[in-house]
C-alpha cells in the first residue's frame, strides 16, 4: 500500500474487468492467431513496493476459448531480458508456440513480466495477484512457470516461496537453493542443465532432484544435456519433446473453499489484538505491531487470502485518513478491500506509523457490512 499522509493523499484503486472485457478483443488490436497482446501497467499503489520488477508487463489473452477458464503460462527471462525495452520482448519464440491451437493442448493465457535484475518473488506475487483479480478467465488451479538461467532461478525461488501457487514448474540452467525444498515435495518439477555448465548448476540440479526424492517427491525429474555449456543448453532445452504435454498434465486440486471474511479476533502474524468492538453491526479490531508499512502490507495480503482486492477510496475515507494523520501525528496507510465472492462486505485497514514518542506502529481493521446486505 502507498502511504497516505495527512497532507498528501493518494487515491488507491484497482481496475476490474468482466469476463468478456478481460478478453480485450479490440478490433485491430495486436493479434496473432489465437492470441491478443495487452501491455498492462500495474497500478502504482501495488507497483510502488516492487523490487526491480517493471510495472509494465505483457499479457496475452486467447481470442477464442474452449472453456470458461484457461491456464496461465508465465515465462521469466534471463539476465539479458531486463536490458531491453519491453517493446522488444513482444511475441517471443516461446509465445509464438501458442499462436495456433494444437490438438491435445489447452488454450492458454501467457504472462511475460520483466525484471531489471534478479527476480523478486514477493513482487511477482503482488503482480500475479493483480493479474488474477482483473482477469477472471484465468484458471488459478493451472498456473505454470518456466525460465532459463536467471529466469530458472526466479522460477525456482518463486515456487519455493509460494509452492501452492503453481501446478508445475520448469526451471532450467540455474543454481538451486535447497533451503526450502521441504515445501516443494508435492510440486511437479522438470529441471534441465548441461554437463558443462558451471559446477554449482551442473552438480546442484541433480543434487536438488536427489534431495527432493529423498523427501518423498515422485514428481521431480531432470534432463541432462551431455557436453552442453550454459549457452548451448538453452538451445538444447528447446528441442526436448513432450515438455508441454507434461506441463499441462498437472493441475492443483480443485478447492471447494471460497473467499470468506477473515477472523481478526486472535490478531494476525506479527500483530497482537488490543481491543475489538462492535458498532452498528460493524466490527473494529485494534492491533499493535512492529511491522512497517511494507511488511504489514505483505502480511495482510497473505492473511486475507485469494480473492480480496483493493477498491477505490471514496471521499469520506480519504477525509478519515487525513483526520487520522492529524490527530495521531502519524503517517497513515489506508486501503479498503472487497471480494466479489463475499458481497456486501468491506474491510477497511488503517496502518499508522507514529512520528513521535516510543510508540510503535498500530493497526485498525474494520469489517463493514453494507446497508443493503
Amino acid at each position: 500500500m502507498k502511504p497516505l499522509s495527512s497532507l498528501h493523499l493518494t487515491l488507491l484503486f484497482t481496475v476490474s474487468f468482466s469476463s468478456s472485457e478481460a478478453q480485450l478483443l479490440k478490433k485491430g488490436g495486436d493479434t496473432h492467431g489465437n492470441l491478443q497482446l495487452e501491455t498492462i501497467t500495474i497500478p502504482e499503489h501495488i507497483a510502488g513496493d516492487f523490487e526491480r520488477l517493471n510495472p509494465q508487463t505483457l499479457l496475452y489473452h486467447p481470442v477464442k476459448m474452449d472453456a470458461e477458464k484457461s491456464p496461465l503460462v508465465i515465462f521469466l527471462h534471463g539476465s539479458g531480458g531486463g536490458k531491453r525495452s519491453i517493446e522488444r520482448s513482444k511475441w517471443s519464440g516461446e509465445v509464438k508456440a501458442f499462436i495456433k491451437p494444437k490438438a491435445g493442448r489447452p488454450i492458454v493465457h501467457i504472462l511475460v513480466p520483466q525484471s531489471k535484475g534478479v527476480w523478486d518473488p514477493a513482487s511477482l506475487n503482488k503482480m500475479l495477484d493483480h493479474i488474477i483479480e482483473t482477469n477472471p478467465t484465468i484458471d488459478t488451479n493451472r498456473i505454470y512457470c518456466i525460465g532459463y538461467s536467471m529466469g530458472g532461478k526466479g522460477t525456482w525461488e518463486w515456487a519455493m516461496t509460494s509452492p501452492d501457487r503453481f501446478a508445475a514448474i520448469i526451471p532450467k540452467g540455474f543454481i538451486p537453493d535447497l533451503s526450502g525444498i521441504n515445501k516443494m515435495v508435492e510440486l511437479p518439477i522438470w529441471a534441465m542443465v548441461g554437463t558443462r555448465d558451471s559446477k554449482p548448476r551442473a552438480e546442484g540440479i541433480p543434487a536438488m532432484e536427489k534431495a527432493l526424492k529423498e523427501l518423498g517427491s515422485t514428481v521431480v525429474k531432470t534432463t541432462i544435456f551431455e557436453g552442453a555449456n550454459h549457452a548451448t543448453a538453452a538451445g538444447e532445452s528447446k528441442k526436448v519433446e513432450g515438455v508441454y504435454d507434461w506441463l499441462f498434465s498437472h493441475a492443483l486440486p480443485v478447492s471447494s473453499a471460497e473467499p470468506s471474511v477473515p477472523d481478526f479476533s486472535k490478531g494476525m502474524p506479527g500483530m497482537n489484538l488490543e481491543k475489538n468492538e462492535k458498532v452498528n453491526g460493524n466490527e473494529t479490531f485494534q492491533l499493535n505491531t512492529a511491522l512497517n508499512s511494507k511488511e504489514f502490507s505483505t502480511t495482510l495480503l497473505k492473511f486475507l487470502g485469494p480473492g480480496w482486492g483493493v477498491r477505490k477510496l471514496n471521499r469520506e475515507e480519504m477525509i478519515l485518513a487525513a483526520n487520522k494523520g492529524r490527530t495521531s501525528n502519524a503517517t497513515v496507510n489506508l486501503a479498503v478491500y472487497k471480494s466479489a465472492k463475499v458481497p456486501g462486505v468491506n474491510i477497511r485497514v488503517i496502518h499508522l506509523e507514529h512520528k513521535e514518542g516510543n510508540r510503535g506502529p498500530s493497526v485498525e481493521i474494520t469489517v463493514i457490512w453494507e446497508e443493503d446486505h
